[in-house]
């Protein structure tokens, strides 16, 4: 290929070789279009650049490192870094991990993450940030909540813990719901079934409130809906409200004083509360996660 020519990706700074540009960039996957002829040089082309979307940590290399020294997240959470592109705003975290490798040896009971600002209450931090996935090191002790936790209706839901409180109505009366099903099915009694229906509606008019309160303590009190364990509760809380709400308005359909009593109608109902009983575990451990840390 002695009288080939050199292609530079206008996009990721891609240099390719050969008689015209490629269909396509086989790093940011731009069309043909984007590339521009590069005029032979005696210097050195300059390295590429990498961001990480986590932390902002900027890596420079021909490929992205195998995970990021700041915030511990594999290579696939890099994208190629734009040379005009602003100064990533995380820096400074950057620069605060070299500077003090370890966490404080400080006695705390209070840690917070340099990365995404989770607050972690223990004598030690734990080994992996369960919102950012962050290592040890990227903790810092912390004396006292951050003080915009105590702001506005986001910091007044915080600081009465609304979330945890609501959660318990799904929690608790799901499983219970099943139970007195299950006893409705064995002894015959009609006011089991009676209270396994009034259970479940306990529970789905408690959902979308803890919902809402779940979500404002994501943004307000992690900075953020779209990390860690955050996007599995969503799914799966989304999942339970609908197929919840359809439920009740199902069950209801068939009259407020008729209990379900084909095989069809008793299979749906035991499939409801057996998957929604298995959801609020989930849910429930998705929690402990955040609070304990693993």
């Amino acid at each position: 290929m002695s009288g080939s020519k050199k292609w530079k990706c206008t996009v990721c700074g891609y240099i390719h070789e050969g008689d015209e540009p490629p269909d396509e960039c086989p790093v940011c996957k731009q069309p043909k279009n984007v590339f521009v002829p590069l005029e032979e040089e005696d210097d050195e082309p300059e390295p590429r650049r990498w961001r990480c979307t986590v932390c902002n940590y900027i890596h420079t290399g021909d490929s992205p490192p195998d995970s990021c020294p700041v915030c511990k997240q594999p290579w696939t959470k890099f994208v190629p870094h734009l040379e005009d592109e602003e100064a990533p705003a995380a820096a400074p975290k950057e620069a605060a991990a070299v500077a003090d490798p370890k966490p404080s040896t400080a006695q705390a009971d209070r840690w917070r993450c340099t990365i995404c600002n989770y607050i972690h209450s223990g004598s030690e931090p734990p080994d992996l940030c369960p919102v950012c996935g962050a290592g040890q090191d990227a903790f810092t002790a912390e004396s006292k909540s951050p003080e915009h936790h105590h702001r506005g209706i986001g910091g007044l839901i915080e600081k009465l813990h609304l979330h945890p409180v609501m959660a318990h109505f799904p929690n608790g009366s799901l499983p219970l719901a099943l139970v007195a099903w299950v006893a409705y099915l064995t002894v015959g009694d009609p006011s089991l079934e009676r209270t396994s229906f009034y259970l479940m509606m306990v529970a789905m008019a408690a959902a979308p409130a803890t919902f809402f309160a779940g979500w404002s303590d994501a943004g307000h009190r992690f900075g953020t809906t779209t990390t860690g364990v955050f996007p599995e509760k969503k799914l799966w809380s989304w999942v339970l409200m609908a197929v919840g709400l359809a439920t009740v308005g199902w069950r209801l359909s068939i009259g407020w004083n008729q209990a379900p009593d084909t095989s069809t109608e008793i299979a749906i109902y035991s499939g409801f509360l057996v998957v929604g009983s298995g959801l609020v575990s989930r849910l429930g451990m998705l929690g402990g996660k955040l609070v304990f840390g693993h």
